[in-house]
């Protein structure tokens, strides 16, 4: 059997056997991967809009973020969300095919909120 174990400071405690909680963020064992979801809402929300991208919200909805290998994986993503630095986009198709679901930085959310037709493209330097 292998023993998981989380730094003190983790945003997730063991709750049973595969699964691990915290107010925000859990994590369920799903074979030998773990399924990961955490509070957000639509980007989209407060435009009037809805997107396929998600930012933390500690009030907001359970989104499932995907599976990951390792739990210390999960608590960076969740980390980089609630601390604002990034945003759930999930998974879609674009020109190029099938894109999985994934954390992505201001940047990219800025190109996909062009993309989606909610913010203007920023002017040429």
């Amino acid at each position: 059997m292998t023993r998981t174990t989380l730094k003190p400071a983790s945003a997730m405690r063991p709750a049973g056997r595969g699964l691990y909680v915290g107010e925000c963020v859990r994590a369920e064992r799903d074979g030998s991967k773990w399924r990961a979801e955490v509070r957000m809402r639509d980007v989209g929300v407060p435009m009037g809009a809805s997107t396929s991208i998600f930012e933390f919200d500690p009030s907001g909805d359970w989104i499932s973020i995907g599976t990951y290998q390792r739990l210390s994986t999960i608590e960076a993503a969740h980390r980089a969300l609630s601390e604002g630095t990034g945003f759930y986009r999930r998974e879609h198709n674009s020109d190029l095919g099938y894109v999985p679901g994934r954390v992505i930085g201001a940047d990219e959310l800025q190109a996909a909120l062009v993309d989606q037709g909610l913010v203007e493209a920023p002017p040429a330097p």
